[in-house]
């Protein structure tokens, strides 16, 4: 009873971190890929009926947007009906605001959020003992990434919420329903399809049945899986051609590396010093998510788990180590590809804090383990909470600004046009894609020389950090010098008027980049 008590204590906290700030950036849609998934659930819940008769955009469902499996999407197209239905219907809520789409869908994800923070203390209760699912489930409740990827719309928390049911589930014997759980899981982003080089060896070696019986349950799971991923993915089939025309350019796109996370590193998600993709304080590396005594306590864990004489912990660390060697690395070097394991590196660092039998030991590392993520988490929350660097720039321009200025500036990482092309004369600097095989788009920044005066200049910290970054300048050397000497040149012959920054002298910082407004007169 009194377990029972801590693990719901655990899930209240892991609750209120993930729903403080939850409406942080409304409605100027600071995250870009909430808005791909919303707009369409949107569309085809407003246009029920037209869609169902195969009329308008979305007609028979066709999300148009394959990027990301059409479980999420369907799911909101299925809460905002549902939700518009019922309290619409009663003027309680304006169904024509899409701002109660994106604050329904963010609450959404922090459901499976907590989801997870519950499984993982099944699954490591299950594996080891209560008190190693209690330390597992305050690790994932406080991962930071986790924590903060639960404030958006994110298809990584809903399907590491699946793929770590789908383990639990397997690890029970319950095969068939371990089976649905991954077809869901793919059906929302497809990396759960991982899951199959963990369920395989399993069921061949440690399922007690006749050879031709664990072929069966394979290929029944299998069957199973697929099953429930083209429920919830129709068009993959449907429209093929538009699905494989979206994958193919998606995966081109990330084969030469995306903006914020150029590095060829292998162990770059480790640890690296471009702060451009999550910010400064967010950082993209697990030892800025971590700190040094969680990080290296995790990779222990991974070692201890590969030697663990628990089968079922070992093929975790196998899969652990084999998802970050195979997938996260080559693919897309972001943080939230590790999403889908935290749930397991949170039961494997449960399983490793508790294997010693000196009970102060264990004290010790639970309070290194979990210190460092803890306070992260709860001051991102915070950040949250207080507001964004993008949200404070645009209306201070906006109010400030004269009507009919020339504004150029770098792109400050929101969804929609941040400044009013009715009110101003907008140029937005163009920052290409630059790949790791060394091929990029350009190598000349914008001139301002050519550009007639006076006009203002808003800048954006990310790009700066991103082109000034080691990975970036080993790579790209000439480039980078050339784009340094492009923003040296505007802090040196531009007159600074405003400056948003994410670190004042308060504790808590602003999530968003460093923006500054300069002014150039005749």
């Amino acid at each position: 009873m009194k377990k029972d008590f801590f693990i719901f204590v655990i899930l209240i906290l892991s609750l209120a971190v993930r729903l403080t700030g939850i409406n942080f950036g409304l409605p100027l849609e600071l995250h870009p890929d909430e808005g791909r998934l919303i707009y369409p659930a949107n569309s085809m819940a407003v246009h029920f009926m037209d869609s169902l008769q195969g009329w308008g955009d979305t007609a028979f469902f066709n999300p148009h947007m394959f990027y990301y499996g059409g479980f999420s999407i369907y799911l909101m197209m299925f809460l905002i009906k549902s939700v518009s239905f019922t309290l619409g219907g009663f003027g309680l809520i304006d169904i024509s605001n899409i701002g109660y789409a994106f604050a329904l869908a963010r609450i959404t994800t922090t459901f499976f959020g907590v989801l997870t923070v519950y499984i993982v203390y099944l699954l490591t209760k299950k594996l080891v003992d209560i008190k190693a699912g209690l330390i597992s489930a305050l690790f994932i409740a406080f991962f930071p990434t986790h924590v903060i990827l639960s404030h958006y719309l994110s298809p990584d928390i809903i399907a590491a919420f699946f793929g770590i049911l789908c383990v639990y589930l397997l690890f029970s014997g319950k095969f068939y329903l371990s089976a649905i759980a991954l077809g869901l899981g793919v059906g929302t982003k497809y990396y759960p399809a991982t899951l199959v080089l963990l369920i395989i060896p399993y069921c061949l070696f440690t399922v007690k049945e006749t050879i031709l019986s664990r072929l069966s349950i394979i290929f029944r799971v299998g069957i199973i899986s697929l099953a429930f991923f083209l429920l919830t993915n129709p068009h993959v089939v449907l429209s093929f051609p538009e699905f494989f025309s979206d994958m193919q350019s998606q995966f081109l796109r990330n084969s030469g590396g995306i903006m914020g996370a150029v590095s060829p590193r292998f162990l770059y998600l480790l640890v690296n010093d471009d702060t451009s993709s999550m910010g400064k304080f967010f950082g993209n590396s697990l030892f800025s998510d971590l700190g040094p005594f969680s990080l290296i306590m995790v990779i222990f864990s991974l070692i201890a788990g590969f030697v663990n004489q628990n089968k079922k912990i070992r093929f975790l660390s196998i899969f652990s180590i084999f998802y970050f060697c195979f997938v996260s690395f080559p693919i897309s070097k972001e943080m939230r590809w590790l999403t889908f394991e935290f749930p397991i590196l949170a039961v494997l660092a449960g399983s490793f804090v508790t294997s010693f039998k000196r009970v102060n030991l264990t004290y010790t590392l639970t309070v290194l383990l979990l210190i460092y993520p803890l306070s992260k988490s709860i001051i991102s929350a915070a950040a949250f909470a207080k507001g964004d660097t993008r949200t404070e720039a645009i209306k201070w321009v906006e109010d400030n600004l004269p009507k009919n200025s020339t504004i150029i500036s770098d792109h400050i990482q929101v969804a929609r046009a941040p400044f009013d092309s009715d009110k101003f004369h907008v140029i937005e600097i163009l920052h290409n894609k630059y790949n790791t095989g060394g091929i990029f788009e350009t190598e000349r920044p914008f001139d301002l020389s050519y550009q007639s005066k006076p006009f203002y200049m808003v800048t954006n910290e990310k790009y700066y950090d991103y082109y000034t970054s080691s990975d970036f300048i080993s790579l790209f050397p000439q480039l980078s010098q050339k784009w340094l000497l492009f923003y040296s040149k505007i802090t040196s012959e531009l007159e600074l008027i405003k400056c948003f920054k994410s670190f004042e002298s308060d504790i808590v910082p602003f999530t968003g980049p460093d923006i500054c407004v300069y002014r150039l007169d005749d």
